[in-house]
């Protein structure tokens, strides 16, 4: 004889269930009791590494175009530079392979750790018009709380930290004498204060707001390429005089 039984819901209580199997053989009570207990015992939990909230987010353009005259220990000589494609396409592969802590992004170079890659509180990228930029997820600090109370409408200005450069020197109209940098290692990427001092690329821009977000707004973005823009229009203007 075929006996048919009544499925119990998932949102059934006990009282259900014990109705719905009162006339069910003793081996089929016994076999969903445990099936019970199991289902809806209390699960454990991983054990993770503690982690900050998230208070804020940051976008930045690292190295538009072309910089201020910077010193090079290598040619000791002090001139503007500009980032090739090339270099920052291998920045970028080396930032995404990088293993342990990744790059840090700091206030100032030297100074405290607001975000690090490691643990992709830091991502990059390469944009066509922008060059290197970067999205940052900040976390609550000491530090990152500093930041947001004194960032002001302007963002702050980025530093680009890097190692091992392989560089020549051209010459441009509207510039004159021009280092390239075609090959280097990221060290870090600093964020610069601008009522103490000018980073290095004009264009180079870092927005940051208060936000709770599971993401960046895209408002940033937009604040941090404009401003570049700006800076890369000047820059072009000046090569055609």
């Amino acid at each position: 004889m075929i006996q048919n039984i009544e499925r119990a819901a998932f949102s059934a209580g006990p009282e259900d269930i014990r109705q719905k199997l009162a006339r069910a053989p003793q081996w089929v009570r016994s076999g969903v009791a445990a099936t019970h207990a199991t289902t809806h015992a209390p699960r454990s939990t991983p054990t993770t590494r503690g982690r900050a909230p998230v208070v804020g987010w940051a976008f930045g353009v690292c190295c538009p175009n072309v910089s201020r005259p910077c010193h090079c220990t290598a040619d000791g000589e002090t001139l503007p530079e500009q980032i090739t494609p090339r270099c920052m396409a291998e920045i970028l592969q080396q930032v995404r392979n990088v293993s342990g802590d990744g790059i840090p992004l700091t206030l100032d170079h030297g100074g405290p750790v607001l975000a690090r890659s490691g643990d992709l509180d830091v991502t990059f990228d390469v944009e066509r018009w922008y060059g290197l930029t970067f999205t940052a997820r900040l976390r609550s600090s000491k530090v990152v709380k500093k930041l947001l109370d004194s960032v002001g409408a302007d963002g702050y200005g980025v530093s680009i930290g890097f190692t091992k450069p392989r560089t020549w020197i051209v010459e441009r109209n509207g510039i004159g004498r021009l280092r390239v940098v075609d090959s280097a290692r990221l060290d870090h990427i600093s964020l610069i204060d601008p009522s103490q001092r000018n980073a290095a690329y004009s264009g180079a821009r870092c927005f940051i707001e208060r936000s709770t977000g599971i993401g960046c707004s895209t408002s940033l973005r937009d604040r941090a390429t404009a401003w570049a823009w700006r800076a890369i229009k000047a820059d072009a203007l000046a090569m055609t005089r």
